[in-house]
């Protein structure tokens, strides 16, 4: 069981004992200073969202932490009447806030299920003890019936890494709110109980993604390394019969996952099945590359 999730950029290596990284508990438990805490809501075991706020008054909104986007977004007040998802959760209200700032520019997100589209408005956004003042998030006027008609969460923040981005954790920097560019995200803390020896850190291979790079993997005494001619991402199969304990390559380091351990018992439509932990991405623009999550 992971614990703890820590994230450095390219070359630099993560302070263990640093009191100004961000850390994103999201789970209840006693504040710290230098931190930011958040409360977390789990849905059936298969995502995590945290609340946030926009505006003054503050204006809350529960949230998914989006690691591959640097675009923060909530569903806006100005949508259509017709547009389910938008109607159906917590909408920001400009008129309401006496620090709303108007920029209007046009933004449009495109996920691999379902789009988000608007405009983009200035605001002050907090999370926990954090806040950025006039901060660029996006006013959804029209979401995709999928996946958002039935999500419980409202929108998404942007915790995607990229070093020239207007985003919050760039905006935490700049703004001299946190000295690292780093933060963690905590399942309940770190609990020794579930663990021997010492974490493990992985450097990024990316200047605008949280990404890292995997070398192979093996499966059953089969060793598959990842990459081929003219093809340097890896494709994988599960068969939900025959799962089997799988070992991952990183940066020299072994990691022994058990089936347990990536595969998720859940209910859909009154059914139990079972979900694997990994997700496949299309191909990356301009390249051959195929990601996992």
């Amino acid at each position: 069981m992971i614990h703890s999730i820590h994230a450095c950029l390219p070359g630099q290596s993560p302070s263990e004992d640093s009191e100004v990284s961000i850390k994103v508990p999201l789970s209840r438990g006693s504040k710290i200073d230098n931190e930011f805490n958040m409360d977390r809501l789990n849905i059936d075991k298969l995502e995590f969202f945290s609340e946030i706020s926009i505006g003054t008054p503050p204006q809350l909104f529960n949230t998914v932490l989006d690691m591959e986007s640097t675009n923060s977004w909530v569903p806006s007040s100005k949508c259509g009447s017709f547009n389910i998802p938008c109607n159906t959760h917590s909408m920001y209200k400009s008129e309401n806030s006496t620090t709303y700032q108007e920029n209007g520019s046009k933004f449009d997100v495109e996920y691999k299920i379902g789009s988000v589209s608007g405009y983009l408005s200035k605001d002050t956004l907090c999370v926990g003890t954090k806040c950025v003042e006039q901060q660029v998030f996006g006013e959804a006027t029209s979401e995709s019936l999928v996946p958002f008609g039935e999500a419980i969460y409202d929108g998404a923040l942007g915790m995607g890494f990229s070093k020239d981005s207007n985003s919050f954790l760039n905006n935490l920097i700049d703004r001299n709110l946190i000295d690292e560019h780093l933060f963690s995200i905590w399942l309940s803390g770190i609990d020794s109980s579930y663990y021997s020896g010492n974490i493990s850190y992985i450097p990024l291979n990316s200047d605008s993604m949280w990404r890292t790079k995997m070398n192979s993997i093996k499966i059953k005494g089969i060793h598959r390394g990842c990459g081929y001619a003219g093809s340097p991402g890896c494709n994988v199969i599960f068969d939900a019969g025959i799962f089997q304990p799988l070992n991952s390559f990183f940066d020299d380091q072994i990691f022994k996952l058990k089936p347990q351990d990536y595969i998720i018992e859940t209910r859909i439509l009154g059914m139990k099945v079972c979900l694997s932990g990994f997700v496949g991405l299309a191909k990356e623009k301009k390249t051959t590359m195929v990601s996992w999550i």
